[in-house]
């Protein structure tokens, strides 16, 4: 959130004077602008595969041209007087379909087998865990310090 501060109400405050309350600050809030479109169609897509359904663009361009009433006008010296803004905006938005076929009769087999495989790894690497630490508890319980 930008907050800016009113020209008005700089110059009171630097002169001392009091304004009513709702002139002291100002907020801007910036929000996105949302487009929607919608596509309504039926495709044949293969598995793994993806297809552009649509897609809009649009493009905008501005120009602002300010400055002093006569002062702006005067040819040559006027540039010294005047200001000029351009803008361009540019947007583009598509709708894309995906397909992946999931058979859970040929997953699940291979799920469970991966788990089982993982498991029994995590097993491995515990036992061996676990008999380190037992190897070392035994070497070294009970022993004093000066006898290391």
């Amino acid at each position: 959130m930008a907050t800016k501060v009113c020209i008005r109400c700089l110059f009171a405050s630097i002169c001392g004077l009091a304004l009513p309350g709702n002139w002291s600050l100002a907020q801007t809030v910036q929000l996105p602008t949302i487009d929607v479109f919608n596509v309504q169609t039926t495709v044949i897509v293969p598995d793994g595969g993806t297809m552009l359904l649509g897609s809009i663009g649009q493009s905008a361009m501005s120009e602002v041209m300010r400055g002093v009433p006569l002062l702006g006008n005067v040819p040559g010296a006027g540039r010294l007087f005047r200001n000029r803004g351009i803008g361009n905006e540019t947007s583009a938005g598509t709708a894309t379909v995906s397909a992946q076929i999931i058979r859970m009769s040929e997953l699940e087999p291979n799920i469970l087998a991966e788990g089982n495989r993982r498991l029994q790894a995590n097993q491995l690497v515990s036992d061996a865990k676990t008999k380190r630490r037992a190897d070392f508890l035994s070497r070294n319980v009970g022993q004093s310090k000066k006898s290391r």
